[in-house]
């Protein structure tokens, strides 16, 4: 099990290699589930703060491909592309879908398969196409408390005990 583990983490440390090499900005403790080709033209534009996690199925484009069109019917080389810029401590949901002029405060939340094409303030829980904010990081954990289980730092062989435990004696 520790082999898996370490092998796993060599791979990730690759894909953080390989995406840096890409020209984006990648801080330190980033675990980066979304495959290296989610990360569409212009890497350089993309920013990552510390402590992200983005997981699988996401797509971070800085550009807005509708400029096929409009350059086809208007005859012109239009091009729309921003900056994207995820601050630290975020959390990318499953399928999530990022587009160009958009920041990511810092202490956010970002709900599965998210659509976002506008700015998410510092502290927020965003969701939805298009995404927008829900509540704070603040309501999050207080609706949410009641939930919560404290596995986070448990071994896989603790936390799976734990939660046969508890979900076995459920009637």
């Amino acid at each position: 099990m520790k082999l898996f583990g370490l092998i796993r983490n060599l791979k990730h440390k690759l894909k953080i290699k390989k995406l840096r090499k890409k020209g984006i900005k990648i801080g330190s403790n980033c675990f980066i589930l979304t495959d290296i080709n989610s990360f569409s033209s212009e890497p350089y534009l993309i920013e990552i703060g510390n402590d992200v996690l983005i997981s699988a199925h996401c797509f971070i484009c800085p550009h807005d491909g509708a400029t096929w069109t409009i350059n086809n019917y208007f005859k012109t080389g239009y091009d729309k592309i921003g900056k994207i810029i995820i601050g630290n401590n975020v959390y990318i949901g499953y399928g999530t879908s990022i587009f160009g002029n958009v920041k990511i405060g810092s202490n956010s939340i970002i709900g599965a398969n998210s659509v976002v094409t506008k700015d998410v303030p510092d502290n927020s829980v965003c969701v939805g196409s298009p995404a927008r904010v829900i509540c704070s990081i603040e309501d999050y954990v207080e609706k949410n408390k009641n939930r919560f289980d404290n596995t986070f730092y448990m071994s896989p062989k603790e936390k799976k005990e734990y939660f046969l435990r508890k979900y076995t004696n459920i009637k």
